[in-house]
Parts: structure tokens; sequence; C-alpha cells
């Protein structure tokens, strides 16, 4: 009896300290999204309200529900039921970080603003939003995920892998500091500021390498009507937009493993789903130099420089 009254005492000073250290940590990270939404409406006019924040202290995560957006004149365009950061810090880049939005829904003031029938199915859907990034600080490399998904309808994915990064994102955070620091003055950058900053900025992107990237496209059910719905405000038939588009898609200079590709989700609507994988040890610079670009000169040299893939049903 007396462990199970030490065990039960241990596990609720745990459970306390917890509860304290959501608490505090709810306070600053309203505080601190208080002054990112205030950043965010100086620069843009774009007002952000929310009804509730938490914390989770062991997750390390915040959550944000029930927020309104408004344009700068004030007419509410949007609502969000809720959205999800994990590992912010606005210091330090984390190991892990993602931004999870859920439920996006455009507001009738501004559907009635748009022309009618113009993929109702997309204008009315609920959007959801999910991104990550793992970066590994010892390996200097970073992968970047993103996923949007119009529910019931389509969802879009595009992935990124990139080493090399660790200048650029200490940058990110040199740079994020500064603009913090200027927002609080009230200055803004004089012009020779901010070209010393893009030059920096260019710079340091010269040096990183990228190693691959996908995109793809899914069908999640009502993608065939939502493009009949844009096809008939154009006052064509679904086939005659398809028709159209395969023509122009005929005319380009694209590769013809991705016109085939493209040609082939165009027909069926069902997946898309495009890969490209860089040389090894490849930078941003290296591209620009004379024998990459006498590499690139055709679009099939340059799908087979890219190891390009196309995957579509």
């Amino acid at each position: 009896m007396k462990k199970l009254l030490i065990g039960t005492a241990v596990v609720a000073a745990i459970a306390g300290g917890i509860g304290y250290a959501n608490h505090s940590l709810m306070l600053d990270a309203k505080a601190e999204l208080d002054k990112q939404l205030a950043m965010i409406n100086s620069e843009s006019g774009v007002k952000i309200d929310y009804q509730d924040v938490s914390v989770n202290v062991l997750e390390k995560s915040f959550l944000i529900e029930q927020i309104k957006l408004a344009a700068p004149d004030g007419s509410h365009f949007a609502d969000v039921k809720s959205v999800k950061v994990i590992g912010y810090d606005p210091q330090k880049i984390t190991d892990y970080a993602e931004f999870n939005l859920k439920e996006l829904v455009i507001s009738d003031s501004v559907k009635q603003q748009l022309p009618p029938g113009v993929a109702d199915e997309f204008i009315n859907s609920k959007i959801n939003l999910l991104s990550s990034m793992k970066y590994d600080e010892s390996n200097n490399h970073a992968d970047f995920k993103n996923e949007i998904q119009s529910s019931g309808v389509a969802g879009f994915k595009f992935d990124l892998s990139l080493a090399n990064v660790k200048e650029l994102f200490d940058l990110s955070v040199k740079m994020n500091e500064q603009h913090r620091a200027q927002v609080v003055s009230g200055k803004e950058q004089t012009l020779e500021q901010q070209f010393q900053q893009q030059t920096q900025l260019m710079n340091v992107i010269q040096g990183v390498k990228p190693e691959t990237v996908s995109f793809e496209i899914a069908n999640l059910g009502k993608l065939e009507l939502a493009l009949t719905q844009l096809a008939s405000a154009q006052q064509m038939e679904l086939v005659q937009l398809q028709e159209m588009i395969k023509q122009q898609l005929s005319f380009s200079p694209a590769p013809q493993v991705l016109k085939e590709g493209l040609t082939t989700f165009i027909d069926n609507l069902g997946s898309l789903n495009i890969s490209i994988a860089v040389p090894d040890n490849m930078s941003v610079a290296d591209f620009q130099k004379p024998e990459t670009l006498q590499k690139l000169a055709s679009p099939e040299e340059m799908a087979k420089f890219f190891n390009l893939t196309v995957a579509a049903k």
C-alpha cells in the first residue's frame, strides 16, 4: 500500500508538473502567436482571429482552433477548423517540424463573387494541408513533404530532398530575427539592406544540393465532376476540354515520357506521379556550368539527366 501511495504521488507530481508547463507554455505560445498574427496583419493587411490555442509540452506542439480570416477591407473570406504546429522555434531549425491545417472553407461572400459553375466541387470542398520537414544537422540534410487535399475531389503531393542546407537554414534564422526586430522597432529596411540580404541569400542557395523531387496528383472521387463543371463554365463538354489540353500538350517541348504520362492522366483522371533524381553531389551552382547546360540542351537529354520517371493511370 505504501509503495502504491508513493507511486501515485509521483505520478500526480509529474502530471502536475506537465500541467503547469502546459499552462506556462500556453501563455508563451499565445503571446508569440499574437505577435506573429500582428506582424502578418501589418505587412499584408490580412486579419486572423482565433477562438482558442492550446499547448502539448510532451509533443512540443501547439493547436489553434476556430480561425477566421479577413481581407484588408475587413471582409470575411475563409474559416479554418484548426492549425496544429509541431517543432516551431523562431530561434533555430528543429529536427522535425510540421504544419497541419484542417478544413479551410471559403466564405459564402467570396463564392458569390466567383463566376457561376467554376469548378463548384473545388470551391465548396474543405481544404486540408499537411507540410513537414525532417532535418538532420549532422548530415546537413533535409526532407520536405507537402500534401494538399480538396476533400473528396483531388489530392496533391510535393516532396523534396535537399543536402548541404545548414548554411541556408542558419541564414534563414538570422533573417527571421532581423525581420522581427525591424517590426518591433517600426523601421523598414533600406533598399541597400534589402539588396545585401537578397544577394547573401542567393549566394547561399547556390551551395544547396537538390537530391530528389516528386509530384503527385490523385483523384479522390470527384475530380471528373469538378472538371466537368469547369468545362461547362466555358461552354464545353469535358471530352472537349480534355482534347484541347492534349492538343496543347502535343506542341509543348516536354520530354516524350512526360507527354505520354500526362495524356494517360488526362484521359483516365486517375493518378499521376512525376519524380526526378538529381545526379549525386550536384549543387544549384552546378546547373549553371556550360558542361551541365550542354546535357540539358534537349527535352530528352534533360529527362535522362534527371532520371525522370512518370507513372499515370
